[in-house]
């Protein structure tokens, strides 16, 4: 059985009943043997059940021609994987990759476009390097995810661009341990394919992430803190304020001055001239009717 040719519809409902049977975090699907699971399958993508030996046949052969590795789990899923894998139109609808970011040395194939993903290929040649590339793929891939990287190998340049991820969804992550998270999703106790110039890459870009980090925001703005330091002062209270009018002070505890001025104070938002101007107001005498 052709996954590639069949409808949307038919390749949907294989790829959610594949999804929803086994767990996010592998790649794989039910075995054969599972008569009941493939029958249920085959119904619901409206084939006869006398096809389902052969849908799940057909399932296991595509899926052992790839390879995906997952490297981020959600919310910030990344598969990592070669050319390969992403040439199998079943996977990369039962994984639900929404982009797939390329590193080759030449334009790729957008092969899935018309169901709905997405595709970004960073073109690697003598006068432009991956490290210039670096951040626009990680910029892609946080945007699009479920998502794959891949290359030709998938432990060389997708290695470092995965790695890059990590750091950025970790900004704390060293650059050694984001390297070794993406050797152990990928190849184990073997090696990547990265040079030293790639670990420089990644180095400038771990450094980068963390100068543009921005600090966490003071939690004491417009409060008087304990300790003795003084912070922005609270405008007054709307509540004194009601007060005040209905024993006959005018708000804001003075009269006559600029009403306005008056009210951007006491909103916090007034300039110096305008605390200026409600300072030097003189308080003006008030009489009630009885």
């Amino acid at each position: 059985m052709e996954f590639d040719y069949v409808p949307f519809e038919t390749l949907h409902s294989l790829a959610s009943a594949i999804r929803a049977a086994t767990d996010d975090d592998t790649f794989s699907a039910p075995p054969p043997f599972f008569s009941g699971f493939w029958e249920g399958t085959t119904k619901s993508c409206g084939l006869s059940k006398d096809d389902a030996l052969e849908l799940a046949e057909a399932v296991h052969a595509d899926f052992s021609s790839r390879e995906f590795h997952l490297v981020s789990k959600k919310p910030r899923t990344l598969w990592i994987g070669d050319l390969c894998c992403t040439e199998s139109r079943l996977a990369v609808q039962t994984l639900g990759i929404k982009g797939v970011c390329t590193i080759a040395s030449h334009g790729i194939d957008e092969l899935w476009a018309a169901d709905g993903v997405r595709y970004m290929t960073a073109i690697v040649t003598p006068t432009s390097s991956l490290s210039e590339q670096l951040e626009a793929c990680i910029s892609f891939l946080d945007s699009h995810t479920p998502a794959v990287v891949c290359c030709s190998s998938g432990i060389g340049a997708s290695a470092l661009v995965a790695a890059a991820f990590l750091i950025h969804s970790q900004p704390s992550l060293e650059p050694a341990k984001a390297i070794e998270a993406v050797r152990q999703a990928t190849v184990g106790g073997g090696r990547l394919d990265l040079s030293e110039e790639d670990l420089g890459a990644l180095q400038r870009f771990a450094t980068s992430v963390a100068t543009s980090t921005p600090p966490a925001a003071p939690s004491n703005l417009g409060v008087t803190p304990t300790g003795g330091s003084i912070g922005r002062p609270l405008p007054p209270s709307p509540v004194a304020d009601k007060k005040a009018t209905k024993e006959g002070v005018p708000r804001g505890g003075g009269g006559g001055g600029d009403d306005s001025a008056r009210k951007r104070a006491r909103r916090g938002i007034g300039t110096e001239l305008t605390q200026e101007m409600l300072h030097c107001t003189e308080p003006s005498s008030t009489t009630s009717s009885l």
